[in-house]
């Protein structure tokens, strides 16, 4: 199932019907189950759609992933994860900002300059999650090495909002394009909190 597929529940091709696994992604964080040091008291869900991970059940507005394939192993993947929360600064997205106008059907093509990855992630980059698990998208491949980070980072209303209406292949504006959470099974997240 590499081919068409869709976020779409009722659709022949959506998430109800896409391959399953026992290590499958995205899982709910659940704060009571993880061993962790630091509290989330601040954490803003003004948007209450859009993040992959959920913590607590919660999503937050969106969520950014950052795609690594292995070295040594070519077939593996290192994905981090940011939730994004929404603010007044959005200069994690300030060079897609520019051009997702230009982006409104799944065919175009645009380039993107300047990009700086350290400015679309948390400042507290000592603090995240770790766990096994998958694609989150067919074929759900079990071959990912996720790094969720604990702290967000901004984007603002419209930044998210100009996302949403990028178009997928049907021309419908992208929403709910993310996959229900997996059963955790037998593994754990680990919170690692770096000195």
């Amino acid at each position: 199932m590499t081919g068409h597929w869709s976020y779409c529940d009722d659709d022949e091709c959506g998430p109800n019907r896409w391959p399953t696994g026992q290590h499958q992604s995205p899982i709910n964080i659940d704060l009571g189950e993880v061993e962790r040091k630091d509290t989330h008291d601040g954490i803003k869900f003004n948007d209450n759609e859009g993040s992959e991970h959920t913590l607590g059940g919660l999503r937050y507005p969106a969520e950014l992933h950052l795609v690594h394939q292995g070295v040594e192993d070519p077939g593996k993947l290192a994905v981090v994860g940011v939730f994004l929360q929404i603010g007044k600064e959005g200069k994690a997205l300030s060079n897609e900002e520019r051009v997702l106008g230009q982006l409104r059907n799944p065919e175009t093509v645009t380039r993107i300059e300047n990009v700086r990855l350290s400015e679309k992630l948390p400042n507290n980059r000592r603090s995240f999650w770790r766990y096994e698990g998958s694609l989150t998208t067919p074929p759900c491949s079990e071959i990912v090495t996720w790094t969720i980070f604990t702290e967000p980072v901004t984007v603002t209303h419209d930044q998210l909002e100009l996302f949403r209406q990028v178009q997928d292949i049907d021309k419908r504006p992208i929403k709910k394009n993310y996959r229900p959470t997996q059963n955790l099974n037998d593994r754990k997240i680990v919170h690692i909190v770096a000195n």
